[in-house]
């Protein structure tokens, strides 16, 4: 299994910039240590939008 770079990462934020909304990490209010990424907020309800944004753009 190849596993991701921190270049890939930046790439990634790099081609979804100005179109994906910037989600907040909010904590768990059951656990200190849990965060949730609420991607509910992104204009299609869906994380799908980040990995379909930075597919096209590739």
């Amino acid at each position: 299994m190849e596993l991701i770079s921190i270049d890939d990462v930046r790439a990634a934020a790099t081609d979804i910039a100005g179109t994906v909304t910037r989600t907040p990490l909010l904590p768990a209010p059951w656990d200190a240590q849990t965060w949730l990424k609420p991607e509910s907020l992104q204009p299609v309800g869906s994380f799908k939008l980040r990995g379909a944004t930075h597919a096209v753009a590739r």
